[in-house]
């Protein structure tokens, strides 16, 4: 007869093993979905000009303020243009700004951060640049600096851009630290490898990972903030479709159209969420695949 600990022990194992796999593909279904979330926007925006037949721009007087109908599913705004079409146009718009200037301000960080960890007299003279531009908070940053270059599609890229680049240099920073104290670095020093060469072929490539799900991460907080400054009238200009300046334009006729505000609005929440979700996801991985490369002694 089996010892009744050793049974339970057996029974207990396939169900352990079956609440693992659960968390498993949990884990991973969020993974999934939030990553097919974010390739339906992208498509959204590649296949535009195919999946309306309006156009963002044209004016018709006499469809102004039509409810949302078979016609125009998401009715038409106070110029008569299809709120539909401006929506998925101004997917374009958001999308470029948020990945460009997330590109340009994480190269920039990245490439301070790498030299701030690694030579320790610059670390003080960088940190407390990045230090400065932290204190302002992100929106007010991006307002002043759209106020000096001027209100512009590209300006913003360049304010959302500074804006990203402190988050940046602070985590590679950190990350650089750690990572030059490793063996194969000591190593490679020892045989004479030059700085540069360490910095780009030792130590980049092992901290891409953190700098990945940062990328992502930020893609939908400049999103949010090119939303913002559209908002205020300091962003994408007219007639150019952008969610933020779309939910500017119906909030003067809320009680009476309001699909003119909603629909850009739900299409800001969609996207910054499924960038986040997924954004968060490719973090626990990370974490999860550092725990498993740890080993003790």
């Amino acid at each position: 007869m089996m010892n009744p600990t050793l049974a339970s022990v057996a029974q207990a194992g396939p169900d352990d093993s079956r609440v693992r796999m659960f968390h498993k593909l949990r884990g991973e279904g969020v993974g999934i979905f939030s990553g097919a979330m974010i390739l339906l926007t992208v498509l959204v925006a590649v296949m535009a000009p195919l999946l309306s037949p309006y156009s963002p721009d044209a004016v018709h007087l006499a469809s102004a303020y039509l409810a949302p109908s078979p016609l125009h599913w998401f009715g038409t705004d106070d110029l008569g243009r299809d709120v539909f079409t401006r929506v998925l146009f101004a997917t374009r718009t958001s999308l470029t700004i948020g990945v460009v200037s997330v590109l340009i301000g994480g190269s920039i960080g990245t490439v301070l951060g790498l030299l701030s960890g690694y030579y320790i007299w610059l670390d003080g003279i960088v940190m407390r640049l990045m230090d400065i531009l932290l204190a302002f908070p992100g929106i007010i940053l991006a307002l002043v600096v759209v106020a000096v270059l001027g209100a512009s599609e590209f300006n913003v890229i360049i304010a959302t851009a500074i804006f990203s680049v402190p988050g940046f240099a602070r985590l590679v920073r950190s990350s650089t630290l750690v990572a030059k104290q490793a063996v194969h670095i000591d190593a490679a020093r020892t045989i004479g490898a030059s700085n540069s060469r360490i910095m780009l072929t030792g130590i980049l490539p092992n901290i891409m990972g953190p700098i990945i799900v940062q990328t992502t991460l930020r893609v939908g907080v400049s999103i949010l903030i090119s939303a913002g400054l559209s908002f205020l009238g300091l962003g994408v200009q007219p007639p150019t479709p952008d969610w933020g300046a779309m939910v500017s334009e119906g909030q003067v006729s809320i009680w009476t159209a309001p699909w003119i505000s909603i629909f850009p609005g739900l299409a800001i929440l969609y996207t910054v969420v499924s960038i986040t979700l997924f954004g968060d996801w490719l973090r626990r991985r990370v974490d999860r695949k550092s725990v498993a490369g740890v080993k003790g002694p």
